[in-house]
């Protein structure tokens, strides 16, 4: 069955230039080459220009090539993962970025994912998550792969306001070895993004399996942990950079954490001041 692309280019075929026939041929044959390469990485390898390539857009009824290449999105395989490498050659690609240009963009593509996660995260969702870690007899918080730091720094954070809070694999074992302790009130906390991790997933399912409640933040309804849990956020990471964004993530945790702190209330408080005291007693905060 022939693609919207297809159709649209065939059309208007016969009146394009040999060039532009050109252009079309690759562009149908290479359509994944054209989703994620620049313009000029194309043009290079077709050995076309690029004004080849904007003029066949506007010949065929686009506005621009840019638009061309959005409909080459829907024509490549949804399903197939781009790896860290390919984005990576897509970054070298894109010789139009300058240092500053690129700051902007990342800069731009951090904050768009903020505002999607505003429209679209319903505080109510947030409440029963909040609620269920603070009344929670245990929490461990899991993350693998690069989700580790964060898994870390919610863990700590989380720790300042209530003392049953815990990373797993944290201390030099694995998961597996928290994991067979937890009792069925226990709630496990999961940040996973693509590529997901192994140990992550089979996490999420021994836990779910244990009667555990399980709290998922990730980037994708495709998800393989999804099944498992009991509440789960999935937040935008689109990045121009080679590996996807943390940016909107930190801010839903960090949201989390400040409503985590206002639901617990004074034993929030209390615990807070003490851990302060203590640091400072012991010299932990750099006085100068």
């Amino acid at each position: 069955m022939a693609t919207k692309l297809e159709e649209r280019i065939s059309a208007h075929y016969g009146n394009l230039s040999s060039q532009q026939k050109l252009a079309a041929d690759f562009i149908l044959l290479n359509p994944f080459e054209v989703a994620t390469r620049s313009m000029r990485s194309i043009a290079t390898l077709s050995d076309l220009s690029p004004a080849t390539y904007t003029r066949l857009a506007r010949s065929v009824g686009f506005r621009d090539f840019e638009e061309l290449k959005t409909m080459c999105v829907a024509c490549t395989n949804p399903n197939k993962e781009i790896s860290f490498y390919d984005r990576a050659v897509q970054l070298t690609d894109a010789s139009q970025y300058t240092q500053k240009s690129f700051f902007y963009k990342q800069a731009e593509a951090s904050i768009q994912n903020i505002e999607k996660i505003i429209q679209s995260l319903e505080v109510e969702k947030l409440t029963k998550i909040v609620d269920l870690l603070a009344t929670a007899p245990r929490v461990g918080i899991i993350g693998k792969l690069a989700s580790s730091g964060f898994a870390q720094y919610m863990g700590y954070i989380g720790g300042w306001c209530r003392s049953n809070w815990f990373t797993l694999g944290s201390d030099g074992f694995g998961p597996n070895f928290v994991l067979q302790d937890l009792d069925k009130g226990d709630v496990i906390f999961m940040i996973t993004k693509s590529p997901n991790s192994q140990r992550s997933m089979a996490a999420a399912k021994f836990a779910q399996a244990n009667g555990n409640k399980i709290i998922l933040i990730t980037d994708t309804h495709k998800c393989p942990a999804i099944p498992y849990v009991d509440h789960f956020i999935v937040v935008p990471a689109d990045s121009p950079q080679f590996f996807s964004s943390y940016v909107a993530t930190t801010v839903v945790l960090e949201t989390i954490i400040g409503m985590l702190i206002n639901r617990v209330g004074d034993a929030a408080h209390t615990r807070i001041a003490s851990i302060e005291d203590t640091n400072r007693q012991i010299g932990e905060y750099w006085s100068g």
